[in-house]
């Protein structure tokens, strides 16, 4: 027979990473069955390929089973086929299907069955070795006895004419395990889609367990499972292939305590190393007698391979002991997702120590099989999950869409004239009833997200994902809850909350947050120009109002980080020759109050005033953040957001009468009688379309307290009332003049930080409603009238500030817009009206100017604190007073 040259053989063994014995064992196959390449070309066969070669074309590869095809560039391809009348035996020659060190796989045609079949032969170089021979029919014996669908039955053992072994079995086609694996790895799958892909995986290798498992009650192992030998058709069905090294085991298996790595393999079982090194068991490796355990291990390593992507062992060992060794060893771990049940399996499949195994693959098949039963579960579980998750933006844009039209529609009813037809509110109405029908929409969506996690865990009650969406569910709920003072709500979602959070594992960072959250702790930094003494007190509800607790002294400032559990406090900080301030703060869950205004990255330390700085009827209200607005049921309320309002003063009660009357009787006193008269409290008289005065004024030219015409004379003490805005921004002036301060009337954000604090509560004393703590239309029996403004004590905010709620709501310097956002952080105009600029302010006498708080006629919500209404500054209310402010020099 014609042979290669070496040269040849040595190019075609480097370009397809063949052994150069191989390349010449095939040519002398294919010339000994008669078949011969035309000049200068050689074949040689790679499993499912004819790789070719000519001085013309170096190298060509084709998928051609039954044919070999030679391109060029300048002829038409030539068919090249078996010569037909070459004969083994009864078969005729088709082609080649692979070739192996020992042995070939043909192509061939059987005649009486008029079917195309595999024929393995013994190799020519080999078929003098006893062994081999032995091996080739053990082979076929044992294959024979394993009727299984996955294992390839033996048609036929015989000689052919020239006295060669062989056995006939169908062909298989499809593609092996290790391809499937690479391909999923090669993909870079998303998470959603690996977990399927590994689930296929996995019901394949369930699948191989089972064929394994039946060998093993045939008494018979593998003794080479790999991927490789692994085929899986185009329908899936999975055969295992290469039983040519595979043992029969008679006696039961037992293994020593120090068989797991032995120098020296053990005396008695003592056979050729058969196998590939990087499956192969301990034991297998040591020559030592086999038993299904071994395969199970080889099993555990397939599972590596599809859990991980890659080997097990680091590196290639010259002794292959060497890699039994546990440093040698990488983790099972890789680019994908590995769920901890499989990790578990593949640990315990692949244990150095045989009896720390499966025992067989029956058992393995049964902890696959259990998982895939769970992960059938789970993959409807997260099916619904996902279903929740496609709606959740929805939810949010229809959210979103309801609160803009419900902002449209306040902003047509701002609009209107203060006695409005009723067809003039038909289109806020319309719209109203729009943003109604898309939140009922948003509520919808709502619960059949709530409905499809809940489907999530019917399926898989352990589902991660599935309690972690709904733990941020209820979270959501819960803090909700808690900002409206929902007391039954906050109790029963977080239960709920509590619930899902521990289904979730304690190594998940949600979690760790979630837990974090429920156990409410916060931290508080603060800091002051000076050192200063702060003390704690806690805010506690006490017969339904918010009363302060003392808990202890903190400490002198600087103080940082001082855990708190999450609720509303109070500080009182002091320090020698300064004055005591109020500092209210509220404590988040996870949060952490440190002073730093919007923009920056440090905190800013408090200022805390001179001695005296102040008198007993002024309230020293310190910078920093608070919560604005927010309040569902407060009317024309702001969206809730945290705004950063800088020092001021404010009055602890209102503008009285007398005071009033000193600032008219100063402006009589040096000549300005006629400004006094325009400033003075005025009511209209519709029978002679004019003004009249509420105070007296007598001929001495002075204004005093007098009856009013419905006979009620009005106390010093009450608050002033029936003065426009452009009075009270004038007694500011004349206050300003007379103090040396810049008193100004307060922004409507000044006043309800002043009024709330910083724990959004409804009132100044908290959040629950009783009449008799502040004056409204039902605190008084009888007639309803105006009170001392140091009546009702507990109309008294955190800071000191009284009647914030009731007897008499308070002009503010800024216009009343329809917007209801809030700025970041309050910046103070010179808002107060200098005498200079009164007529080009009157200009804007067609806006609105903000009213806040409520009064001696008002109803429960309009007592609330985050209530706003407007007022032309040319009005005259009689439940609208003054109140001023003033940003201190310190």
């Amino acid at each position: 027979m014609k042979r290669l040259d070496p040269e040849r053989r040595k190019a075609l063994a480097l370009a397809h990473n063949i052994g150069e014995d191989v390349v010449e064992n095939l040519c002398v196959s294919l010339q000994r069955w008669g078949w011969s390449p035309p000049p200068e070309t050689t074949a040689v066969y790679v499993p499912s390929t004819l790789v070719l070669t000519s001085p013309k074309t170096q190298t060509h590869v084709e998928k051609a089973p039954h044919k070999v095809l030679l391109p060029s560039e300048e002829e038409n391809l030539n068919e090249l086929e078996f010569d037909p009348s070459v004969k083994l035996g009864r078969y005729q020659m088709i082609g080649t299907l692979g070739s192996g060190g020992m042995g070939e796989v043909f192509r061939v045609f059987d005649p009486d069955l008029g079917r195309e079949i595999a024929m393995k032969c013994i190799h020519p170089t080999v078929a003098s070795i006893t062994e081999v021979v032995e091996q080739f029919l053990t082979e076929a014996q044992l294959t024979s006895r394993l009727q299984h669908p996955s294992i390839i039955p033996v048609h036929e053992v015989g000689r052919l004419p020239n006295g060669e072994l062989f056995f006939t079995m169908p062909i298989i086609q499809g593609r092996s395990l290790k391809e499937l694996i690479r391909i999923r790895f090669k993909k870079r799958e998303s998470e959603a889609k690996s977990t399927q892909s590994l689930h296929r995986l996995i019901s394949l290798f369930h699948n191989l367990c089972n064929v394994v498992a039946y060998a093993h009650s045939r008494k018979v192992v593998h003794c080479d499972l790999k991927p490789s030998n692994v085929m899986v058709g185009g329908y899936g069905e999975l055969y295992l292939l290469d039983w040519g090294v595979a043992r029969a085991f008679e006696h039961t298996q037992t293994h020593s305590s120090n068989s797991t790595i032995s120098d020296k393999a053990s005396s008695g079982t003592e056979s050729a190393m058969m196998g590939t090194p990087s499956f192969m068991s301990p034991e297998q490796a040591q020559r030592q007698a086999l038993y299904p355990s071994s395969d199970v291990y080889s099993l555990g390593m397939i599972l590596y391979h599809i859990l991980c992507g890659h080997s097990a062992y680091k590196s290639v060992h010259k002794d292959i002991l060497d890699q039994f060794h546990p440093e040698a060893r990488n983790p099972i771990s890789g680019p994908l997702p590995i769920p901890e049940p499989l990790h578990e399996i593949c640990n315990t499949a692949i244990s150095l120590n045989p009896e720390d195994r499966y025992q067989n693959a029956a058992v393995l098949a049964q902890k696959i099989e259990a998982w895939l039963d769970g992960a059938e579960k789970e993959a409807k579980a997260i099916e619904c999950v996902e279903m929740a998750q496609e709606l959740t933006p929805d939810i949010h844009r229809l959210t979103s869409e309801a609160h803009q039209l419900q902002l449209k529609a306040q902003a047509l009813l701002n609009g209107l004239a203060d006695s409005p037809k009723e067809e003039d509110k038909w289109p806020a109405w319309k719209i109203i009833e729009q943003s109604e029908q898309v939140l009922e929409e948003a509520r919808q969506s709502e619960t059949h997200r709530y409905q499809m996690l809940q489907y999530a865990l019917a399926h898989d009650p352990d589902l991660e994902i599935a309690n972690q969406h709904l733990a941020e569910l209820y979270l959501e709920r819960h803090r909700a809850a808690e900002r409206n003072g929902h007391k039954a709500e906050v109790q029963h979602n977080e239960a709920m909350l509590y619930m899902h959070t521990l289904a979730i594992s304690d190594y998940n960072p949600v979690h760790i947050k979630l837990m974090a959250y429920l156990n409410g702790g916060g931290t508080l930094t603060v800091t002051t120009k000076s050192p200063a003494q702060v003390v704690l007190h806690h805010y506690k509800d006490l017969h339904r109002r918010l009363v302060t607790e003392h808990i202890r002294t903190l400490g002198t400032t600087p103080l940082f980080d001082i855990a708190l559990h999450h609720g509303s406090y109070l500080l009182e900080i002091s320090a020698p020759q300064k004055e005591t301030i109020r500092y209210p703060i509220f404590i988040e869950r996870m949060g952490h109050w440190n002073g730093i205004p919007p923009e920056e990255s440090k905190p800013q330390p408090l200022v805390l005033p001179k001695k005296d700085s102040f008198n007993e009827a002024e309230c020293f209200v310190p910078k920093g953040w608070c919560d604005i607005g927010g309040d569902p049921l407060a009317p024309h309320a702001l969206s809730e957001k945290k705004v950063w309002i800088d020092d001021f003063v404010i009055m602890k009660y209102p503008v009285t009468n007398q005071q009033y009357l000193d600032f008219l009787n100063d402006l009589v006193a040096q000549g300005r009688t006629s400004e006094a008269l325009r400033y003075a409290p005025q009511m209209r008289d519709q029978s002679r379309n004019n003004n009249i005065l509420i105070y007296g004024f007598d001929e001495n030219k002075s204004f005093f307290l007098a009856p009013d015409t419905e006979g009620d004379i009005w106390e010093p003490d009450w608050p002033v009332t029936m003065i426009d805005w452009y009075g009270a921004q004038a007694y500011a002036l004349w206050r300003s003049e007379k103090t040396g301060l810049p008193w100004r009337l307060p922004t409507g954000l000044e006043w309800e930080k002043a009024g709330r604090g910083v724990d959004r509560r409804c009132f100044p004393w908290g959040n629950t409603f009783d009449p008799t703590r502040c004056c409204n239309q039902e605190s008084q029996s009888g007639r309803q009238l105006l009170v001392c403004v140091k009546d009702y004590p507990i109309d008294i905010s955190p800071y000191g500030v009284c009647g914030m709620s009731g007897n008499i709501s308070d002009w503010c310097s800024n216009l009343f817009e329809t917007n209801n956002e809030a700025p970041q952080r309050l910046i103070i105009g010179d808002e107060h009206l200098p005498q200079n600029q009164l007529k080009e302010y009157e200009q804007y006498k067609h806006l609105e100017r903000v009213c806040r708080g409520g009064s001696w006629q008002s109803s429960v919500n309009d007592l609330r604190l985050a209530r706003r209404f407007g007022n032309l500054p040319l009005a005259r209310i009689y439940s609208v007073g003054i109140r001023l402010c003033y940003t201190p020099s310190i």
